[in-house]
């Protein structure tokens, strides 16, 4: 059971949702405990965030949700009703700790005990704030008590009906009677994300247990004629004036085209004919802006992001000079990137081929693009 259904007050927001290096803070703790040997996972959440996990890509028949709570015995007695009748043993989570490994959970999973919990020895000296005096606290006997946590279903139960408010654990109510509760060893690493500033932190530690992969290349290549017309023609979102159009089912921008197929290459997918069938209703001078960004959403999905882009158009007219910053601006801002990580290139193919005797426009656009963060 992953209980994620705090409100987050001293995080200043709620944080199951919180994207921690690109994807969801609770999926971080879902995926370590799919990797466990624990048997079924059901997510306690805030009510208003329950639509949302069906459409994690972590989602899966194993997978439950359920609303929480005003407090945390709330949330997880309403986890402990949801459970399945068969159910006799319960491993218990804070979504706060997002590092948390399949093998700290099995190490706890597999105590015989009747509760257990996994503990970190202090290190640091301690004192306790007596107003006036500074009062030092034997750190021998003292220690950071992390989650998960495993107990008896039925008598986890029990002890919270009627508990006030204020537990910060469900291992409390099992420390005060000899031998009921025992302590495994934590992970040091295994960070409780209270404050923002633990965020960096967090991320600084997935970073090092997930070496950068290699980054990924995307080409793309489009061809549209060109035809006399008012226009205005578009070019790389850029509508410029020149008595010519593109002619294409959408707006025809031939660039943004070859840009958006760069991006889905990239990203191992279809090309944009796949996603944007051409001669259907519903792309009928859509604008390629839309195409773009279509393309990157689908990228995101696949955990990456564009950082570069260079582009070659090959034409005899429009002239791109005048339009190059403006079309570099304007392609950064659909890719989310600077004009400067956009390369704009152009040449006539000196009147060899059917762009250099003015038939049409061709483009070749490159991507590079890298894990998402």
């Amino acid at each position: 059971m992953i209980v994620a259904a705090g409100s987050g007050q001293r995080f200043g927001s709620a944080k199951a949702l919180f994207p921690l290096a690109g994807r969801p803070m609770l999926d971080w703790s879902v995926q370590a405990f799919q990797g466990s040997s624990v048997d079924g996972l059901l997510v306690v959440a805030r009510e208003e965030d329950l639509p949302a996990l069906s459409d994690w890509s972590f989602r899966t028949g194993a997978l439950r949700s359920v609303a929480g709570g005003l407090t945390r015995q709330d949330s997880v007695g309403a986890g402990l009703r949801a459970l399945p009748g068969e159910v006799d043993r319960v491993v218990v989570h804070d979504a706060a700790r997002p590092l948390v490994t399949p093998q700290l959970i099995d190490r706890v999973a597999s105590s015989a005990a009747l509760a257990t919990m996994p503990v970190v020895a202090v290190s640091d000296t301690l004192r306790r704030d007596g107003q006036s005096t500074w009062t030092a606290i034997d750190r021998q006997a003292a220690y950071q008590v992390q989650t998960p946590q495993a107990f008896p279903r039925s008598e986890l139960a029990r002890r919270l009906s009627g508990q006030p408010p204020g537990l910060t654990d469900e291992a409390e109510l099992f420390a005060h009677s000899p031998g009921e509760l025992v302590s495994v060893p934590g992970d040091p690493a295994n960070l409780k994300v209270t404050v923002a500033e633990d965020v960096a932190l967090a991320e600084a530690i997935l970073a090092q247990r997930q070496p950068e992969p290699a980054v990924r290349v995307g080409h793309g290549y489009d061809v549209h004629r060109l035809r006399l017309g008012p226009g205005p023609l578009k070019l790389g979102g850029v509508a410029i004036s020149a008595g010519l159009e593109l002619v294409g089912h959408s707006d025809g921008d031939v660039l943004l085209h070859a840009l958006a197929d760069a991006v889905l290459g990239g990203a191992g997918l279809a090309d944009i004919g796949h996603y944007f069938p051409p001669g259907r209703p519903e792309t009928a001078g859509m604008d390629s802006g839309e195409i773009v960004q279509g393309a990157v959403g689908r990228a995101l999905d696949q955990g990456l992001v564009v950082v570069q882009a260079d582009i070659t158009v090959a034409a005899d007219a429009p002239r791109i000079g005048p339009h190059r910053d403006a079309i570099r601006t304007e392609v950064g801002r659909l890719l989310g990137i600077s004009p400067g990580q956009v390369g704009l290139k152009a040449t006539t193919e000196e009147g060899l081929v059917n762009a250099g005797s003015g038939l049409g426009v061709k483009v070749w656009a490159v991507v590079v693009l890298r894990p998402a963060r």
